[in-house]
């Protein structure tokens, strides 16, 4: 006789106590992960010490703040590449509501409070989602458990990827949105929606904001689809609009930053991309393996990640409970809203391998916007969405249903079939890479040696440094026994499902013991915090600096990322998303123009003169064999294995140009072709001075500079500088800060001058004999557009919003 579930088969009602349980249980466990975090936030940050939080986050995120504090929009950011576009650049997020509810935070707690809350909403909105797509609070709570703790939010939160992480919990908050909307036509789901989509923008990611609408559409063809085929095509039409409402309306509210990138894109060192970069960073197709098998190429916990890439861009663990329900689901999924997450999954992983599949050779060729962004592994963030969702629907069927009815039947065989599977490669790995790793010709050490034989154009890795064949060995197959353990107690609850299945509570535990400590545990070894002062400029440095009063800029290619924005000195270096595509034009001509080695490769060019490629640098922080030229470089202070060193001559800031060294060029492609070719006359960079005007007449009567010249710096505020010239004679005044098309410059209050393009990167101003006051200030016309398009989008939503509260309208009579 078959067995009946003893669910109640009304448990996908909407039950308030219910959900508010799970939910409560949800946040709780995020919180619980979080302790440790939140216990050292004070001098540390969530994130590994080799990823973006040290190098990017972390000291974009305190320079923001000290900004805001000091009552300035961060607008400009000064200290990087000789300036550039900061809230355009985009992944600060300033206008996100966590970073405007934490800006008065410290900007370690401020990105760990932001993590919290984004971390325990992914699994809320995946579980609300859940709920609304008809599936009971059990199976929801799995579903959004498993999301939760999965690769996709753990590796993000590891790898420091601030600007990614809203995006994972916005995106099952969109789901939602739609599946609301669809059933009842309430015009505040609208409302929802478009701000929902508006944040998607404001978090500043534009790779992650693209594939999310991408995603967002197709689920939403799917309900429109199915409206279509359940009421024709007059609901369907109304589906379709609503869509395009939370579109259109969410683009106004993520104006003040989406206008801002998109204008900056346009002149960024990002325009033109190869196929071999959009390629690069690509999923692999060996790392398939991280599905079952997190750590079995290194797990930067107990041994260094030795595979290809990066490991938070590699791994796409799940759970394997989650994994075996979601691969027995995906074959019959039952259902439009589960069949959209079924197609969509081998969609976006034959798009994300790459050059590994000819699917995404088409989308770079004929689908605008994926010439644009490399690290297409990314798109498995919205695989693992979708195999999270197929699984909580595989379970629903399970629980809900007679053991003995086909379908709950079907699946739980196919998910027998897949944990065998799991223990069979499990076994296999073991037995073939275990014997005798650290031997010559073992098949470990094979697979080690084909890693190293297949290197990336751009793989830097020192085989030195991921250890002995034992040692990554013992954390590989550590791995592959856990996931064998897990797999095994999957089977043994599916197998015993007939005896369990009578006592409904017995049956939830055995189901929440295997997926809670496999996931919890996972999730909980990545939630490592660093030290935030790690990665900055040793304070001894900062000290000897700070008592510089001239501006000047520091190089310091001896240590990662932005060492020097947490202690507020200019590093002509850097690490961001996007610079200013004129700045990478001087960076790389110049060096060919002077017979130096090209800054961007590395390395200290041997000629510390005048003729310095790069701007304006008085110190460089270096090891000391490899400082170069000690004619020219003073040692000032050492701090460990790193000097710091004066350069005898360098650069100013400000100069006027050697009329004899001014040649006029008519478009930056001309300006770059000279510096490619032989200079008619030895100057040295700031003298010799390549003005991009079309109109010569403004620069023919310019002459050199005479004894009595004088430059001096007023005010250098991000945004704006203001100097007192005296010229005894028309001059080129030539600043050596990046030349971006929203500066503005004014002479003496009064009067707009021209800026022209100098040197392909820098500005320039033709200043009148005498005395006067030169003002440039940065005015961003696409910031300005976009703030008052966003208020007033806001202000139409809240408008909506608040009517919709005071009457309810529905549009669309339920579905279903």
């Amino acid at each position: 006789m078959g067995c009946r579930s003893t669910l109640d088969p009304r448990s996908n009602r909407l039950d308030a106590r219910t959900d508010a349980v799970c939910i409560a249980a949800l946040v709780a466990l995020a919180v619980l992960a979080f302790v440790h975090v939140l216990a050292r936030a004070g001098g540390e940050v969530l994130g590994s010490p080799v990823s973006d939080i040290l190098m990017f986050f972390h000291p974009m995120r305190d320079y923001a703040n000290a900004e805001l504090r000091v009552g300035r929009l961060p607008l400009w950011n000064p200290h990087l590449f000789c300036g550039l576009p900061m809230h355009a650049e985009g992944q600060v997020g300033l206008f996100y509501p966590t970073f405007l509810a934490t800006f008065f935070l410290p900007a370690s707690l401020a990105l760990d409070l932001s993590a919290l809350v984004h971390f325990a909403a992914t699994g809320v909105f995946l579980y609300l989602y859940l709920r609304a797509i008809g599936l009971s609070p059990f199976a929801s709570f799995f579903g959004g458990f498993a999301y939760q703790f999965s690769a996709a939010t753990t590796m993000r939160l590891f790898g420091g990827l601030v600007s990614m992480i809203p995006a994972l919990a916005l995106v099952p908050a969109l789901l939602f949105v739609w599946e609301k909307w669809r059933a009842t036509g309430r015009r505040e789901w609208l409302v929802w929606g478009a701000l929902g989509y508006g944040c998607l923008i404001l978090a500043g990611h534009p790779q992650i904001f693209f594939y999310s609408s991408l995603c967002l559409a197709w689920h939403v063809a799917f309900g429109v689809g199915d409206a279509w085929r359940r009421g024709g095509a007059r609901r369907a039409l109304q589906g379709a609009i609503g869509f395009g409402a939370i579109v259109a309306l969410g683009v106004g509210v993520g104006a003040a930053q989406l206008f801002p990138t998109l204008d900056f894109v346009s002149r960024s060192s990002r325009g033109g991309n190869s196929y071999e970069f959009c390629t690069s960073v690509c999923l692999l197709p060996e790392n398939f393996l991280t599905l079952v098998a997190p750590g079995l190429f290194g797990d930067m916990l107990r041994t260094a990640y030795w595979g290809r890439d990066l490991l938070w861009e590699m791994n796409f663990y799940v759970g394997i409970l989650p994994l075996a329900l979601a691969l027995a689901t995906i074959v019959r999924p039952g259902s439009v809203p589960l069949l959209g997450h079924a197609l969509l999954v081998p969609v976006l992983i034959l798009i994300a391998l790459g050059r590994y599949s000819p699917v995404f050779d088409l989308m770079y060729r004929w689908v605008p916007l994926f010439d644009s962004f490399r690290g297409l592994a990314k798109l498995f963030i919205f695989v693992q969405i979708s195999l999270c969702v197929l699984a909580a629907a595989g379970l629903e069927q399970l629980v809900r249903r007679s053991c003995d009815d086909p379908r709950a039947r079907g699946i739980r065989l196919r998910a027998l079939c897949a944990l065998v599977g799991v223990l069979v490669v499990g076994a296999a790995m073991l037995s073939v890479f275990g014997p005798a790793p650290d031997e010559v010709g073992s098949a470990w050490r094979g697979l080690q040696d084909w890693r190293f034989e297949h290197r990336l154009s751009y793989d830097s890795f020192d085989r030195a440094a991921m250890g002995s064949p034992t040692e990554t060995w013992d954390v590989a197959s550590f791995w592959i026994w856990r996931m064998m353990l897990v797999a095994a107690g999957g089977l043994v609850v599916l197998a015993g499902w007939r005896r369990i299945e009578r006592r409904g509570r017995w049956m939830r535990a055995a189901l929440l013991a295997v997926l809670i400590p496999d996931l919890f545990l996972f999730c909980r070894s990545y939630l490592v915090t660093s030290p935030k002062t790690q990665a900055d400029l040793p304070s001894p440095f900062a000290e000897v600096l700070r008592e510089e009063k001239e501006p000047f800029r520091l190089y310091v290619p001896a240590l990662p990322g932005n060492p020097t924005l947490p202690a507020r000195i200019e590093n002509v270096r850097g690490h961001t998303g996007l610079f200013l595509g004129r700045v990478l034009d001087y960076f790389v001509n110049s060096g060919r123009y002077h017979g130096l080695v090209t800054p961007l490769t590395g390395g200290l060019p041997s000629v510390m003169t005048g003729q310095m490629v790069y701007p304006n640098v008085r110190y460089v922080v270096f090891s000391p064999d490899l400082a170069g030229d000690a004619r020219e470089l003073e040692p000032v202070t050492r701090v460990g294995d790193l000097e710091l060193y004066k350069i005898r001559t360098d650069s100013p800031r400000a100069y006027f140009a050697v009329a004899s060294g001014i040649v006029p060029v008519r478009s930056r492609a001309e300006g770059i072709e000279a510096f490619n070719s032989p200079p008619a006359v030895e100057f040295p960079v700031h003298q010799a001075t390549l003005v991009e005007t079309s109109a010569e007449d403004a620069i023919t009567s310019i002459g050199s500079p005479g004894p009595r010249d004088s430059i001096r710096f007023v005010r250098r505020d991000p945004s704006r500088i203001v100097l007192a010239v005296s010229a005894s004679g028309p001059r080129l005044l030539v600043v050596t800060d990046a030349y971006d098309k929203d500066w503005e410059c004014r002479l003496d209050g009064r009067e707009d001058i021209d800026i022209f393009p100098v040197n392909l990167a820098f500005r320039g101003v033709v200043i009148p004999s005498g005395t006067h006051r030169v003002e440039f200030v940065y005015r961003p016309t696409a910031f300005y557009v976009g703030s008052v398009v966003s208020v007033l989008s806001l202000a139409a939503l809240l408008s909506v919003l608040r009517l919709g509260v005071r009457k309810s309208e529905g549009v669309v009579e339920p579905e279903g």
